[in-house]
């Protein structure tokens, strides 16, 4: 497990939005690189503050963000799985996943 150092936090930014423009061109293809930038920043802290801290796990956080909207983890269902104190980083990523999969399957 790799935990994100902010010394290395810019580098990481640049990454994760070449990764978010690789992975979901559709959600991203309108927008700046800045505000691409700005949702990754953004997902940093939202993952600190949900105690996860490994670069995979908020690359996998990011990613919901823009598939979902830079709040979904503020929906019941997701805070739900994020405040579960017994389950481990991966564990609560995979959850999240399992979900928004399982939503996009019924639509």
């Amino acid at each position: 497990m790799a935990v994100l150092e902010s010394t290395k936090e810019p580098a990481y930014i640049k990454e994760t939005a070449v990764f978010l423009r690789e992975e979901a061109p559709e959600v991203v293809a309108d927008a700046t690189d800045e505000e691409i930038h700005k949702l990754v920043g953004a997902g940093i802290a939202q993952t600190r503050r949900h105690g996860i801290d490994d670069v995979n796990c908020i690359r996998q956080f990011i990613l919901f963000m823009a598939w979902c909207g830079p709040d979904f983890d503020q929906e019941t269902w997701a805070s739900e799985i994020l405040a579960d104190r017994d389950s481990s980083q991966q564990s609560k990523i995979s959850r999240l996943e399992d979900h928004i999969l399982s939503a996009q399957e019924g639509e």
